[in-house]
């Protein structure tokens, strides 16, 4: 819901400039990749009869939840220095209380299973749980503004908003009485000056954050960005094309992660990664071929594109977090000490770094293109607009996973026989 509609909400709902809202929303996650290491270890210093993990992720889903209501509350009436103070600083502090959530759930992983099949098969079912919410949210908003009739609706915003932030806290409550550690290391209490030395002396960490930088700063900024594109390029008004797309194209990336631990069990990692990226570049370069040409909106063909993209980002998302989880364990032996939270908040650190990447792009982009704040049914695209687009949409990401694929063959080394 943030990751794809808040700009969209902020800019063209609440006439907020893009640039300046890209640019905010960059340096809060750059504020945020500062946190996210020490919130590990918090986790990992944790001691208490419901173990490390839990207490923080109920903490920070009730907070967080609450946030997400006052993002999307309407303030019309109000001046614009106020509203940019108001929803910006929800930014801020949306972004800090997920922090508190995020790292301690992924963090359980290790605990909760020690080998590679387990781990593959736990990770493949998070991502798969984290795809089907994705689908439901990015798929069903546009039926929401159908009912409205348009995307500038700020109550086709708010109502969802709340609604989502209930099923995140019962949900949350679920994992929270039933997912228990079920493996007790022993821990050494970590210094909060120790942190950065342990993050600075894992090689394979370094590696993670170049492969995972590269790939999701592509996925955010081709999903986060879609929204405009179909919205002012393929004509798309209350982005009811862009939800059966999200849809369809979400359904395949679940199939992904589904299908991973079959393949990981026959292939290395690294072979796997490698053929979800060029998947992924393969359906974007059609996609942005197909919208060249007079199929541009045929639900159909876009479906088939969106099916072959997401696919590849359904395997490379599960391989994310198996990374991780060897990454844990080579770390233990590296330098003595397990720090799961700390390692794992990388995993929020550099969602939150594309995120900020994506966003300036996108923010920047969006002014310069000129559709800003723009009602897109009176818009009339012109060819510098055009082109602007098109190169967020397809020729960034397309260079993204190229740097991904480089930075997976040269610097990650762990399980490649595994």
């Amino acid at each position: 819901m943030v990751a794809t509609y808040y700009m969209f909400y902020l800019t063209q709902v609440q006439g907020l400039s893009g640039t300046i809202v890209g640019v905010v929303f960059g340096l809060t996650r750059i504020f945020d990749a500062i946190n996210d290491p020490v919130m590990g270890s918090i986790v990992d210093n944790t001691t208490s009869r419901f173990g490390k993990f839990r207490p923080w992720i109920l903490f920070g889903t009730a907070l967080n939840a609450v946030m997400l209501v006052l993002m999307f509350t309407s303030i019309q009436d109000s001046g614009l220095m106020f509203k940019y103070v108001f929803y910006l600083m929800l930014y801020v502090l949306w972004g800090l209380t997920y922090t508190i959530m995020d790292v301690p759930y992924w963090s359980m992983i290790p605990s909760i299973a020690t080998n590679s099949k387990d781990r593959n098969s736990i990770s493949s079912l998070s991502q798969l749980a984290a795809g089907i919410g994705t689908i439901i949210i990015i798929g069903g908003m546009p039926f929401v503004f159908e009912i409205y009739g348009t995307t500038l609706n700020s109550e086709s915003y708010f109502i969802p908003a709340i609604i989502i932030a209930l099923v995140f806290t019962i949900l949350t409550i679920f994992t929270v009485v039933f997912v228990k550690e079920k493996t007790v290391f022993n821990y050494k209490k970590v210094k909060l000056k120790e942190i950065f030395a342990i993050l600075l002396g894992n090689d394979q960490l370094h590696a993670y954050i170049f492969v995972m930088m590269s790939v999701l700063t592509a996925s955010t900024l081709l999903m986060n960005f879609a929204t405009y594109f179909f919205s002012f390029v393929l004509n798309d008004h209350t982005l009811k094309l862009f939800g059966v797309f999200t849809i369809v194209a979400g359904v395949s990336q679940a199939f992904g992660i589904i299908s991973y631990p079959a393949f990981a069990r026959k292939y290395t990692k690294q072979k796997v990664f490698f053929v979800a990226a060029l998947v992924s570049i393969i359906g974007l370069i059609i996609m942005f071929i197909l919208t060249l040409t007079s199929f541009a909106t045929n639900i159909v063909l876009l479906c088939l594109v969106g099916i072959i993209i997401l696919f590849g980002f359904g395997w490379m998302m599960v391989i994310s977090v198996v990374m991780l989880t060897d990454i844990v364990d080579y770390g233990e032996k590296r330098v003595g000490n397990r720090t799961e939270s700390i390692i794992f908040s990388m995993k929020t650190l550099v969602q939150k770094f594309a995120a900020a990447i994506a966003s300036a792009i996108i923010g920047v982009a969006i002014d310069i293109a000129g559709v800003s704040g723009k009602n897109p049914e009176f818009f009339e695209m012109t060819q510098h607009a055009n082109v602007i687009m098109r190169i967020v949409m397809f020729l960034f990401p397309l260079l993204l996973l190229t740097l991904g694929m480089f930075f997976y063959k040269y610097k990650y080394t762990l399980g490649l026989k595994d």
